[in-house]
């Protein structure tokens, strides 16, 4: 009837998913209406298109996103992971042994506390 299992901490990334989730399609919304808005303000006057509705513009941008490759904002992008990937290197290979052992302690901590947390 009970079992000898102990509780374990609930995790908290069930609610980071979530969150994550809630603020993507937030970001989304956004930028979906800004598509939209510069479409019907620059372009309807300047070009002679006609308006597009809130799911024209998401859908653009979407498009626009598969056919120019940028799945990521901001400082996640490939460019700036291959900088940041030579500027370690550089750093790493001008320590001595002795920073290198701490970095790597250093290293080791860090990844134990996020698979912890």
């Amino acid at each position: 009837m009970f079992s000898d299992h102990t509780p374990t901490r609930p995790s908290k990334r069930p609610g980071k998913i979530f969150f994550m989730l809630i603020m993507g399609a937030i970001v989304l919304s956004i930028i979906a209406f800004v598509v939209q808005f510069l479409w019907n303000v620059i372009l309807v006057k300047a070009v002679g298109v006609s308006p597009i509705s809130y799911w024209h513009a998401l859908g653009l941008f979407v498009l626009s996103r598969i056919l120019f490759g940028h799945y990521r904002f901001g400082p996640g992008s490939k460019k700036w992971r291959s900088n940041r990937k030579k500027v370690w290197r550089d750093k790493w290979m001008h320590m001595d042994d002795a920073e290198k052992t701490e970095m790597r302690e250093k290293w080791r901590e860090w990844c134990r506390r996020r698979k912890e947390g």
